[in-house]
């Protein structure tokens, strides 16, 4: 190896040499390092621990605590509240989803950007809100239930502290059909009148209260279910409520007494249709109607919740007291005393002068002489019995909270004063359902049936909880006495009667009119102005199927319950057998301007033949039969009729010189048999025939009392 080659290994083992010396020298001071930093990495992490045990072991609830008041909601879930449907399951009134705004002015940011821009999607004045927005409370609800398009408005300010809440919006889908019976809710969607009222605890949704999530804004976004959370929406609906209602029905009734209303400028007009073999109530109608969805019109369910006097339709109570009692005999003669009779103090006047008459004829003409007579015979004790028994003074039964149960005069002696006009339906105050249920009675063989308006309560799911009963009703007069009493209202609607405009062409109808003069309540007396017309009836005769009663209250122009009342009583009617598939049945709907030609024209009629010279000659054979005169020691106008052209005259009641004179005028010889006033005579009046009359005659002493 050469000298530069030594020197070289030289320089290489020294380069060695000297790595090695800071090798040695470098690795005290590096050793610690790794140490220092796993060091900081334990006291981060024990730092990390103590802080992760601090919060969840000692700080743990309070901490939930304060999470769950900002995510977590508790949310009031309500189930819909039950349907009302009529007797096929139409709907009446329905439940339907609707979203209501509310307010947490804690959470409100800026109070007047809030203010303008929700008042414009309310369409409310901003400053009404301002005092809301302001307050500093928790809740408030600004509006409920509102339509559609305000929800999508206030959905789209995505305000923070605005929000929607579902709640459920109560339809009632046909308006006005049934309206009065079927009642309303509140705003917090409780029943307030009618079935809504009454069967509020069945019809009310059951509610619960649920954990949601929110987001920073307040609004939900999920509900928890926690396996034990989870409910079945259906299981907590109201229970459905099945009315007797007929919805088409109700329809035709409400048409027909808004026609009368219109036709006659009524303040009020109302009716009801029953089975007359059931008691279930089929329609309960009135004008001017009331639509529960707006809140608008009379929600007085009149016909139910209304106790009047009712005037000449009473009479039927009294006639029919008087057969049961067997004081009575329909074909027997009574003196009317020629339309004037003196009463202690008082005279009764009827507004034509009727002489001696059959029974019958009293409750066709409607004499109050002849009918306080009749209650004279049965006596103030008896007659009490009767029409209390009858159903008068009592609830008719269909446990609507609004339903009245009239008014009987609470004196322990009524008097004769009392005992007559109570007899002709003055001095009792009664509702409509009262008087329809008891023409149901004489309808049903004497049988009274419970009126009754709920077939059947039953669950979401159809199963039927409660059911109506039939309590097979309670006989309020013999078979025979509701038998003669359909014959005796039938004359009412024949010639000569005060209904005729209720007949029906091929169907058999019975009824009776009447024509009150209603109590001013300014000067306490009755009122020639203010009157109650009404017409009350049931058909067909041979096998009735309904009974029916119109009231028109505070009618203009005509007034007579057989020229207001019956028309309107004719078409429900009619209606009703149609939709029962009764053959044979015509339909009669006129209009307005129809009804009132037709009443218009029947009244001049009456009025030309009472003026005719023909008329004039015989009037003492042919009667002009009124209308049901109103108050006692008052005279109301006529509404006259007379007997068709070559029909026999009725001679009864008259004297021989008046019978010739009579039978003569209408183109009839007269054979005479006895003296006195005629109380027999063949053929019958309204007969056609040429040949002579036979007529018995006989001395009277009076009337038995």
């Amino acid at each position: 190896m050469n000298r530069q080659g030594k020197r070289s290994a030289r320089g290489d083992r020294k380069d060695r040499d000297d790595r090695s010396d800071v090798q040695n020298r470098a690795t005290p001071a590096a050793s610690w390092r790794p140490y220092l930093v796993a060091a900081l990495v334990v006291v981060g992490f024990g730092g990390v621990l103590w802080k992760a045990s601090r919060l969840q072991l000692g700080l743990g609830d309070e901490l939930r605590t304060l999470a769950e008041e900002q995510y977590l909601r508790t949310v009031p879930v309500t189930a819909p509240r039950g349907a009302i449907v009529d007797r096929s399951g139409r709907p009446l009134a329905v439940s339907l989803p609707a979203w209501s705004v509310f307010i947490e002015p804690r959470n409100v940011v800026d109070a007047d950007v809030t203010a303008q821009r929700l008042g414009d999607a309310l369409g409310v004045p901003p400053a009404s809100l301002m005092d809301k927005l302001t307050s500093g409370r928790a809740f408030y609800w600004l509006e409920r239930r509102v339509s559609p398009e305000v929800e999508a408005r206030v959905r789209a300010l995505d305000l923070p502290g605005v929000g929607l809440r579902k709640e459920w919006r109560r339809t009632w889908p046909n308006k006005q059909l049934a309206a009065q019976v079927l009642g309303s809710v509140d705003v917090d969607g409780a029943g307030r009148g009618g079935v809504e009222q009454q069967y509020e605890d069945q019809l009310r949704g059951e509610s619960v209260r649920l954990d949601a999530i929110a987001d920073n804004k307040g609004d939900r976004v999920a509900v928890i279910d926690d396996g034990d959370a989870s409910f079945d929406l259906g299981a907590l609906t109201g229970d459905d409520v099945v009315l007797t209602i007929d919805l088409a029905l109700q329809q035709v009734a409400t048409e027909a007494l808004e026609r009368t209303r219109d036709a006659f400028h009524a303040k009020t007009v109302y009716g009801l249709v029953l089975d007359a073999k059931t008691g279930a109530i089929r329609a309960a109608a009135q004008a001017p109607a009331f639509n529960p969805n707006t809140g608008e019109g009379d929600r007085r369910n009149h016909a139910i919740a209304d106790a009047v006097e009712p005037g000449s339709i009473f009479k039927v109570a009294t006639f029919t007291a008087a057969l049961d009692a067997g004081v009575l005999d329909p074909d027997e003669l009574i003196n009317c005393e020629g339309g004037k009779f003196q009463l202690g103090k008082h005279v009764i006047h009827d507004s034509h002068k009727l002489g001696v008459v059959s029974a019958r004829e009293v409750f066709a003409a409607s004499s109050n002489i002849g009918t306080l007579k009749i209650g004279q015979r049965l006596g103030e004790e008896r007659f009490r019995e009767s029409i209390s028994r009858f159903g008068f003074g009592v609830r008719p039964g269909t446990g609507l909270l609004d339903e009245t149960k009239g008014r009987l005069p609470s004196q322990a002696r009524w008097g004769d004063a009392r005992l007559a006009t109570a007899s002709f339906g003055h001095g009792v105050m009664v509702s409509a359902l009262q008087v329809a249920s008891l023409v149901q009675a004489i309808a049903n063989d004497g049988v009274k049936k419970t009126p009754y308006l709920v077939e059947r309560v039953q669950a979401a799911t159809g199963e039927v909880l409660q059911q109506h009963a039939d309590d097979g009703g309670q006989r309020i007069m013999k078979s025979t006495t509701a038998s003669t009493m359909l014959s005796v209202m039938e004359g009412v609607t024949h010639t000569g009667g005060t209904g005729v405009l209720a007949a029906m062409p091929g169907v058999r109808v019975g009824g009776k009119t009447g024509t009150a003069e209603k109590v001013d309540p300014a000067t306490g007396r009755y009122s020639r102005s203010k009157n109650l017309s009404s017409f009350v009836g049931t058909a067909p005769l041979d096998d009735p199927r309904y009974v029916a009663i119109v009231l028109v209250d505070e009618p203009e122009g005509l007034v007579f319950g057989g020229q207001v009342a019956a028309p309107a009583w004719r078409e429900i009617m009619e209606r009703a057998l149609l939709l029962d598939g009764m053959p044979g049945v015509a339909s009669f709907s006129p209009s307005v301007d129809e009804l009132k030609a037709a009443v218009k024209a029947a009244a001049k009629a009456s009025k030309e033949a009472k003026d005719s010279k023909e008329t004039k000659t015989a009037k003492a054979a042919v009667k002009k039969v009124p209308d049901d005169t109103a108050p006692a020691i008052v005279e109301l106008g006529d509404e006259p009729t007379t007997a068709p052209s070559g029909l026999v005259p009725d001679l009864r009641g008259m004297s021989a010189r008046g019978a010739l004179r009579a039978a003569s005028a209408a183109g009839h010889e007269i054979e005479l048999s006895g003296s006195g006033v005629v109380v027999e005579q063949s053929p019958l009046p309204g007969e056609s025939g040429d040949g002579p009359i036979h007529v018995t005659l006989a001395l009277l002493d009076g009337v038995r009392r």
